[in-house]
């Protein structure tokens, strides 16, 4: 597979070599997959979880695509200040039944900027992140020999 060494997903950051992805928020990182060693490490604020491939049973994206109504938008028509919101998290289904969050990437863009773009391009465009999350979950399906899953809850 002919990989990329870089690749920005919304706001999350991932370096591809041939024996680990990590994925990195703000320059710290908050995942590292290593091949060689058949294992995750999730970084948080908390501390860090390590878990073994044999632990996972596999994995699946969620893309969550919907919008958002906000306080502002109440006091103007047609919906210039509502969000859209778009939300694809990397999970693992673990053996003992329990899934656990790798990472998540979200995208929020209120309306106006949409029609903004809209009138300055001159087309509609919907746009999808769900092609994005497949790719990475296929990425990350082929470095840990699992089967893969994607669950489209778009509204």
């Amino acid at each position: 597979m002919d990989l990329p060494k870089r690749l920005n997903f919304l706001d999350k950051r991932l370096s591809i070599s041939d024996i680990s992805i990590d994925v990195f928020f703000k320059n710290n990182v908050i995942l590292h997959l290593s091949k060689s060693k058949k294992q995750i490490e999730i970084r948080n604020f908390f501390g860090k979880k390590i878990l073994s491939f044999h632990e996972i049973k596999y994995i699946f994206l969620e893309y969550n695509q919907y919008e958002k109504d906000t306080f502002k938008d109440i006091f103007v028509d047609n919906s210039y200040y509502d969000k859209n919101v778009w939300n694809n998290s990397i999970r693992a289904m673990l053996k003992n039944g329990n899934p656990i969050t790798l990472f998540e990437v979200k995208l929020e863009e209120t309306n106006y900027e949409k029609i903004v773009d809209e009138q300055i391009s001159g087309k509609y465009e919907q746009k999808s992140y769900l092609d994005n999350g497949g790719k990475i979950i296929l990425l990350f399906s082929k470095y840990m020999g699992k089967k893969y899953l994607i669950i489209n809850n778009t509204i």
